[in-house]
């Protein structure tokens, strides 16, 4: 197992250089806006475009070396991010969206909704004032069972110990924690960070991947709070204040637990315990709901529709059409690079990737977030089945 940066790769570098140029002559013709004109027909008539985010951060170089650079966005780049939205699309709420989605409202411009996943601290102190800025309203996803519990992420734990793993150069037979654990290291240790990260988090259950997180954590004699220094979530009385400041607030299950790699019972679990949490927390009924890590399952589904959710959000970064489900609405992740070209910000890379330009000539590609109920509790593997290296969804669309 290696460090990784998706940054310096050969294959990186040669993509990027690739969709900058592709994007420069798609912009300096004027062919993005025929693409986008083509994608609106095509769609029903309005485009309905659903954008998530993970991290706001003013310093995307310092931080990039501590934490899941997939996750980060520097206030710089999500202020530019947002002028450009704001000029191509309406800013809209997501009860807004489903009206037009479903055809009971028109609209004349399309539609951009503002999404923001796991529930940081720097939501608040660094994305709200840019959002407020642009008068854009948003919605951010919060996974109630890190709230004030001094416990990080599962997805930041696993990379920061997996991170020191190999930069130990640590070899499996040092870990310990029972043979469960030692297959599950065994298989995600094959690749570079990114990749093992992945592989735990979509093949295994939750459980199965927080016992691999203690079991390394154990061996290196690490705290997993410190985790916290650089990944800290909001407080419950800083989500009042979210509320308050006029923004959204949507369900995440209360663990992040991936739900097509859980039980039955524990999908029913997670949705249930969010929305009470919520409702004795914030004082308010939840009814939005953002799969982590983008991937659901049919099973997920009708218990979301029995919990009493209106919406949910996947990860598969591909066009709502009226009509669209509202519980597998598309959503693109975005982070830094979405809007790097080779020498920094580039318009034209920003642009085309925002409408999808890319995507639709194929140049960049999605990953399905369908899987089958339960795969993680069954011992399936999935890894190479999804499409696309692990290293590289990570990197695009965070792990989260």
């Amino acid at each position: 197992m290696g460090e990784w940066d998706s940054s310096k790769t050969p294959r990186a570098v040669i993509r990027r250089t690739i969709k900058a140029a592709a994007a420069t002559a798609l912009e300096g013709t004027g062919a993005r806006r025929l693409l986008s004109a083509v994608r609106r027909r095509n769609v029903g008539g309005v485009r309905v475009q659903f954008i998530a985010w993970h991290r706001i951060v003013p310093d995307f170089e310092g931080m990039r070396g501590k934490v899941i650079p997939g996750l980060l966005t520097s206030t710089r780049t999500f202020d530019r991010q947002l002028a450009w939205l704001g000029q191509n699309y309406r800013f809209a709420t997501i009860p807004e969206a489903l009206e037009v989605l479903s055809g009971n409202r028109r609209s004349d411009r399309d539609l951009c909704v503002l999404t923001f996943d796991d529930g940081y601290a720097d939501f608040l102190e660094h994305a709200v004032p840019i959002l407020r800025k642009h008068r854009a309203p948003g919605i951010i996803y919060v996974p109630t069972g890190f709230v004030e519990t001094g416990i990080p992420l599962l997805h930041d734990r696993l990379y920061r110990v997996l991170r020191l793993a190999a930069q130990r150069n640590l070899a499996v037979r040092e870990i310990g924690g029972g043979p469960l654990v030692t297959a599950a290291l065994e298989d995600a240790l094959r690749g570079d960070v990114i990749w093992a990260l992945e592989r735990l988090l979509e093949t295994r259950p939750r459980e199965l991947c927080l016992q691999v997180a203690q079991a390394l954590e154990s061996c290196l004699e690490v705290d997993p709070a410190e985790t916290l220094v650089d990944s800290s979530l909001l407080t419950w009385e800083e989500l009042r204040a979210v509320r308050a400041a006029g923004f959204e607030v949507g369900a995440h299950t209360v663990d992040h637990a991936c739900l097509p790699n859980e039980s039955a019972a524990e999908v029913e679990r997670q949705l249930r315990l969010s929305r009470e949490t919520f409702r004795e927390k914030l004082g308010e009924d939840v009814l939005d709901f953002a799969y982590p890590n983008g991937w659901y399952s049919r099973g997920a589904i009708r218990a979301l529709i029995r919990g009493g959710y209106r919406s949910a959000v996947t990860t598969e970064d591909r066009p709502n059409r009226l009509g669209e489900d509202p519980y597998t609405l598309k959503r693109k992740c975005v982070w830094e690079f979405t809007s790097r070209g080779l020498g920094g910000f580039s318009a034209a890379v920003n642009a085309c990737n925002f409408d999808d330009t890319l995507g639709q000539l194929g140049i960049s590609s999605w990953v399905h977030g369908e899987r089958p109920d339960a795969v993680g509790t069954v011992g399936a593997s999935r890894g190479e089945e999804a499409g696309g290296a692990p290293s590289e969804r990570a990197a695009s669309s965070g792990s989260a």
